[in-house]
């Protein structure tokens, strides 16, 4: 009996217990094993550190310890802060042109102003009916005439000098004592006009011709050529 005492206990002493046995029991490491991992992140701690040590240029300082943190910090600062400064750009200076000094066009309510002693220098009366007015004594130098339709006006001492009247219908028109110097007629309807005492000087007249060239009147000249 002591004999299978003994051998029973020494079967229970060599057995696994039953809870080792189980399937979801995870292993335990030993000492040794812990110690060994514990190196191995060690050793790639100190690899990862100095490779970023020389990647950024830092060193060793005298305490041994790596320089990575430090030069992280200082690098820091603004990139703009490390830029080079630029040169400022040079321009070609440009001499400025002065622009020319606009024509000055007289008020449009003056140029509707349309009668006798009126002032109508300069003015655009182009293409305009303006048959029968009376415009004796008007002020009409270098007036813009081209075009319109001046039958049975009167121009009775008005100074025309300088105007631009191509093309225009002056059949029937008062022009005595009218200035005409400097006038372009040409192309314009001017047959049955009354000129006594029309002044012609370097007058176009409705021909073409100059009347300087043909005695110095357009006389003889008022069809269009």
């Amino acid at each position: 009996m002591a004999a299978q005492g003994q051998q029973c206990n020494s079967d229970t002493d060599g057995a696994e217990p039953s809870r080792h046995g189980s399937g979801n029991q995870r292993p335990r490491l030993s000492t040794t094993q812990i110690v060994a991992v514990g190196g191995a992140v060690a050793t790639a701690i100190a690899g990862v550190a100095a490779v970023l040590t020389v990647i950024l240029g830092g060193g060793d300082r005298s305490g041994g310890e790596p320089a990575a943190i430090e030069v992280i910090i200082q690098d820091a600062s603004p990139v703009a802060a490390r830029a080079e400064p630029t040169a400022p750009a040079t321009s070609a200076v440009v001499p400025q042109t002065p622009s020319p000094t606009p024509i000055q066009r007289p008020a449009f309510a003056r140029c509707e102003n349309l009668r006798k002693d009126a002032n109508l220098r300069g003015c655009d009366l182009d293409e305009r009916d303006l048959r029968g007015i009376d415009f004796d004594g008007a002020d009409l130098r270098g007036a813009n005439l081209i075009g319109s339709v001046l039958t049975g006006s009167s121009f009775r001492n008005a100074n025309l000098s300088g105007a631009d009247m191509r093309n225009s219908d002056l059949r029937g028109a008062i022009l005595d004592g009218a200035n005409l110097s400097g006038a372009d007629l040409a192309g314009a309807q001017a047959v049955g006009i009354s000129m006594d005492g029309t002044i012609w000087s370097s007058t176009r007249c409705p021909d073409g011709i100059d009347s300087d060239n043909a005695d110095g009147t357009c006389e003889g000249h008022l069809s269009p050529g």
